[in-house]
């Protein structure tokens, strides 16, 4: 199941159905003599790539996910403050808090000022590695230990392949406790479904929003925008999965 999801990660893919398209475009063009088609073909990849690259759009996509759960200050009684896991890089040297990437950064950072709100709370960090390389959990755990939590306040796995088996540790260490999750603000709508369905009482405290703030100059497509589109349909995508798991 998790090679499969990470397949369906891989076709929903808007720069990858982009290059399929272009190829189907060549197809016609060389293999059919069709050149009216295969111009309408890459003509509407082409305007659709642009489009979805285009800041507006994609902060209109993304908007719905993030507007379910507002940034929270208010729960100041927890027991457990689960971090998801995000990408990283492998650099021997670099300090474990510069390994970690932007997205496993800003869901730290969010971590640390939960912590900060509730000294006693204890944190849970997930993430396998790739290829036998360090495990995300353990870059994520030195990475807080190296920003002054102590290591007695830590629990983490590195078997946690996805958000589903994330949910079914959390629930193994903190049973019913109350715990604050912490993740995109894209992605917690998903996961805070996940984290349900496994009985946990659980709140959502995201980080990483996307898809708010004014620019001073006029808006022009980006990478950054086009991937903000690609998470924000693999989530609905995903949300669809999920509310057909836990029904």
């Amino acid at each position: 199941m998790f090679f499969i999801k990470k397949a369906v990660v891989f076709f929903i893919n808007p720069l990858v159905l982009f290059c399929i398209a272009l190829g189907v475009s060549f197809y016609l063009w060389k293999k059919k003599d069709d050149k009216k088609r295969a111009y309408k073909v890459a003509m509407i990849a082409s305007l659709s790539i642009l489009l979805l690259s285009f800041p507006p759009v994609s902060h209109l996509i993304a908007r719905p996910l993030e507007y379910q759960y507002p940034p929270s200050s208010n729960h100041l009684d927890a027991k457990y403050i689960a971090v998801l896991g995000s990408g990283h890089s492998s650099q021997k040297h670099w300090p474990d808090s510069l390994k970690l990437s932007r997205t496993a950064r800003s869901r730290l950072m969010e971590g640390l000022r939960q912590k900060q709100l509730n000294p006693e709370a204890k944190f849970i960090f997930f993430g396998f590695g790739v290829n036998g390389k360090q495990p995300h959990g353990e870059i994520m755990t030195q990475a807080a230990i190296s920003l002054g939590v102590n290591p007695e306040d830590i629990s983490f796995s590195v078997q946690p392949r996805d958000t589903n088996e994330e949910a079914q540790f959390a629930k193994e260490v903190c049973g019913t406790e109350k715990l604050l999750l912490v993740t995109d603000a894209t992605h917690t709508p998903r996961a805070m479904k996940l984290f349900k369905s496994y009985g946990l009482n659980v709140f959502a405290t995201p980080a990483n929003y996307e898809s708010y703030g004014d620019a001073w100059f006029v808006p022009m497509p980006s990478a950054e925008a086009l991937e903000l589109t690609r998470k924000s349909i693999y989530e609905y995508v995903g949300l669809i999965w999920v509310n057909l798991k836990t029904k």
